[in-house]
C-alpha cells in the first residue's frame, strides 16, 4: 500500500501526471523509475494474495507468487540507488552518496543471505535456519 502511495506521490511531484515528461528526465532516472515500476508490479500479486484463506487455496503457487518478492528487493534497491535523492540518484557523486549506496548494496545482499542455508550453516547455527514448508 505503501508503494502504491509513493508512487502516486512521486508522479505527481515529478511528472506532475505528464508521463511524456519521463523522457526528459535523465537516463540514470529513466532506468530507476522503471525499476521502481517493475518493483511495483512484481509485489502486487505478493501483496493481493497475503490472506490465510488465499495462501491455503493457492498452495504450492501461493510461495512461487511471494518468490517475486526476491526480484522486487533487487529492483528496489537499483531503484533507490539511482533515484533516491540521499544515494547516488542526487547527482552528486560524493563520498556520503557512494558510501549510502554501498549500505543498501550491502543491506540488500545481507537480506538475500539470511534467506539461505548456506549462510546459516557458515555460522554453525544452522539450527536456526526454518526451511520453506511443503505445500498443503
Amino acid at each position: 500500500m505503501l508503494s502504491v502511495v509513493h508512487t502516486a506521490h512521486m508522479i505527481e511531484h515529478s511528472l506532475q501526471w505528464n508521463f511524456a515528461a519521463f523522457s526528459f528526465l535523465p537516463p540514470e532516472f529513466q532506468w530507476g523509475m522503471a525499476a521502481g515500476a517493475v518493483a511495483l508490479i512484481l509485489m502486487s500479486p505478493a501483496a493481493l494474495t497475503s490472506w490465510e484463506s488465499l495462501q491455503k487455496s493457492l498452495g504450492k503457487r501461493w510461495r512461487q507468487i511471494h518468490l517475486l518478492g526476491v526480484p522486487a528487493l533487487l529492483l528496489s534497491a537499483i531503484h533507490a540507488v539511482l533515484i533516491g535523492s540521499h544515494y547516488l540518484g542526487s547527482l552528486q557523486l560524493t563520498w556520503g552518496n557512494k558510501l549510502a549506496a554501498v549500505l543498501m548494496g550491502i543491506i540488500t545482499l545481507s537480506v538475500l543471505l539470511v534467506r539461505s542455508r548456506f549462510f546459516w550453516s557458515k555460522l554453525a547455527l544452522e539450527k536456526f535456519y526454518v526451511p520453506p514448508t511443503k505445500s498443503r
